[in-house]
């Protein structure tokens, strides 16, 4: 690092905050993107290698890496993001696809976890929920943007929902939202693994499980949801059947904002020599699983089909 990039070169940087520093390169061999992490993502250069050695084409292919600095070089991907086009066929092809190589990553999760990526089990995270309810700073609770008495007091139910669901382990994403799907020719590319880690692979639908967020994407979130449902959980079908997917999907909904918050209580926010700039994100996933719990224990749920 740097490799050897013949003739002139020209570098514009366009993202700078602490989780990460983005530059575009520009050079007679093609286009890159630059990326500089903190020490707490220094694995996503090997991460993101290992993910591109096992399914080529679905991730941007890494041309050198520095896991003393963590900076590495990708080739751009040319396409459009996610959130530019607001087809539901666009949406379920991404869905489809994260599937898929989610399910391609299922026999190298070894290989995975020597490359940096995280273990997170259901266990591990059920262990470690009253690690992080005593820890109310991070709640900011009473704050403008922080949790209220109620809100953080109803947090610490959220556990009840944990279990194993049967659900091979595989990777999950971490921050898969529109954004990090990027519609190549080719098909979609994810970019970002920054957050990934080794466990449950359901997690990683929650934002295409939320209509808010897909509100910024699809004309009818609601309606589309129950159809992206069905696009990615149709490459889990010889898992389970589908009423048990589709019920592991729910759980796996409302209990992706723990793991978040685990994330950011374990790697995150002690990796960080500045933690205000990430601070207000255990607030957001705290109400983020408050709101989806009493969704799921709404009586009218059922007469959704499962709209979130």
């Amino acid at each position: 690092m740097p490799p050897d990039l013949p003739g002139h070169i020209a570098v514009w940087p366009h993202r700078s905050r602490e989780r990460g520093w983005v530059a575009s390169v520009s050079a007679e061999s093609g286009e890159y993107l630059l990326k500089a992490v903190p020490p707490v993502f220094r694995h996503e250069a090997a991460l993101t290698k290992a993910i591109s050695d096992i399914a080529p084409g679905m991730v941007p292919a890494v041309v050198a890496k520095d896991e003393m600095t963590g900076m590495f070089l990708m080739r751009k991907v040319e396409g459009r993001r996610r959130q530019e086009s607001k087809t539901l066929s666009e949406s379920k092809a991404a869905l489809k696809a994260f599937a898929a190589l989610q399910r391609r990553m299922e026999a190298s999760v070894e290989e995975l976890a020597s490359a940096g990526c995280p273990r997170q089990s259901i266990e591990h995270i059920r262990e470690q929920v009253p690690t992080i309810l005593e820890r109310k700073e991070m709640y900011r609770v009473g704050e403008h943007i922080g949790l209220s008495e109620d809100e953080y007091r109803e947090l610490s139910t959220l556990s009840d929902e944990l279990e194993s669901s049967g659900i091979p382990t595989a990777i999950e994403h971490g921050d898969f939202w529109a954004g990090q799907a990027i519609m190549a020719a080719e098909g979609p590319v994810f970019l970002d693994w920054s957050d990934a880690a080794v466990c449950h692979p359901f997690f990683g639908f929650t934002a295409f499980g939320d209509s808010d967020e897909l509100g910024f994407v699809l004309d009818d979130p609601e309606a589309a949801i129950p159809l992206l449902r069905e696009a990615y959980l149709s490459e889990w079908r010889d898992v389970a059947s589908m009423h048990d997917l589709q019920s592991a999907l729910d759980l796996a909904i409302v209990i992706a904002p723990i793991r978040g918050i685990l994330v950011y209580h374990e790697r995150v926010l002690p990796g960080l020599a500045h933690e205000w700039e990430m601070s207000a994100m255990v607030p957001f996933f705290s109400r983020q699983g408050i709101s989806r719990s009493r969704w799921m224990q709404n009586p009218r749920r059922a007469a959704d089909a499962g709209t979130r």
